[in-house]
């Protein structure tokens, strides 16, 4: 099984997350892929600083999801959002991207309790080369 489901979330792999973290806010379910699970809890090892998951697995139906020609990194359950900002932001970019995330970014603009930073691990698809770096707006 290469996704999370309830029956599958290994606490003691990913010591530093909870399954809740990433259900879909608007339907509750969890889709994540092992890998970048393994990838995130990696980065926050080495890191050493708390992740705060803002947005995790997107269902499909999921309101932001409904309105894209395909299926975004997070539908793809290879995404989060971590609500970060400052030197921390800086130092979470810079691991991202040594220990390959392919997918990064940045918004830290803004009220702080809006700011965050998106990773993800996808592989390059037609319309999203990889890797890539972007801020939004």
């Amino acid at each position: 099984m290469n996704h999370i489901s309830a029956e599958n979330w290994n606490q003691e792999r990913w010591p530093n997350f909870t399954m809740r973290e990433f259900q879909c806010t608007q339907t509750g379910t969890c889709q994540m892929q092992l890998r970048f699970l393994d990838a995130l809890q990696l980065l926050r090892s080495a890191l050493g600083f708390p992740f705060i998951i803002t947005s995790g697995y997107r269902s499909p139906h999921h309101s932001l999801e409904v309105t894209k020609a395909s299926p975004g990194t997070h539908a793809l359950g290879c995404a989060a959002d971590i609500g970060v900002y400052g030197e921390r932001a800086y130092e979470l970019v810079q691991a991202a991207t040594s220990l390959g995330m392919t997918g990064i970014g940045v918004m830290q603009s803004g009220p702080v309790s809006g700011r965050y930073i998106h990773l993800d691990n996808a592989a390059c698809r037609p319309h999203a080369p990889r890797p890539m770096i972007w801020s939004y707006a």
